[in-house]
């Protein structure tokens, strides 16, 4: 993801992102994935507090730390055709999951991406499933470092993030929605908070 360019003008002022959250007032601008598509972006003003700068997307791309901005759903599916790939196993610390919605409803289709979490460990036992560990922004609330995907999911209940079939003796998870960047250089490793600060 590129940066927003030296001396952008917004598109939109004094946005709010959150209507219930006075304090989270930013622009929007125009910036631009890796191959070029235009994509919109929203920057909190500097004394915004920090859990009510970033959104569960770019918190997991990484797009709010290294270029201090979010976005909503549209530009993450840009972003995601333009700089991820899909993988249907073994995902990696820096991956990201996809919960998408389970079923169509009056706000969104069937399959419409609900959220958005970073992978932060991956341990790939012999003969076990993958255990994951997720750091998971939840809409302005704070920042959570260390949860399941089944925890992400009890926030979500209306999503999925694979779907599972059974056939007598077991069950199997099939169209896992794991994604990993193109440009692996990016966001490998832990998150390592980047300058986020968290109690507890």
């Amino acid at each position: 993801m590129q940066n927003i360019p030296a001396g952008a003008v917004p598109t939109i002022r004094d946005a709010l992102p959150w209507p219930e959250v006075a304090d989270a007032v930013g622009d929007y601008y125009t910036a631009q994935t890796d191959r070029g598509h235009d994509v919109s972006v929203w920057r909190a003003r500097p004394d915004v507090p920090i859990d009510h700068r970033f959104w569960c997307f770019s918190h997991a791309t990484l797009c709010h730390w290294l270029n201090g901005f979010s976005f909503g759903i549209a530009t993450l599916q840009t972003i995601l055709d333009d700089e991820w790939f899909r993988i249907q196993k073994k995902p990696s610390t820096g991956d990201i999951i996809i919960f998408r919605a389970t079923d169509a409803t009056p706000e969104y289709a069937r399959g419409s991406i609900l959220h958005a979490a970073r992978i932060e460990s991956a341990v790939q036992a012999r003969g076990f499933r993958t255990r994951i560990r997720l750091s998971s922004k939840n809409g302005p609330q704070r920042l959570q470092i260390d949860c399941t995907p089944q925890q992400v999911e009890r926030v979500y209940p209306e999503a999925f993030w694979y779907n599972s079939s059974c056939c007598c003796c077991c069950c199997s998870r099939s169209d896992k929605q794991y994604y990993r960047r193109i440009n692996r250089a990016i966001g490998l490793g832990p998150f390592a908070s980047m300058g986020y600060r968290w109690t507890g």
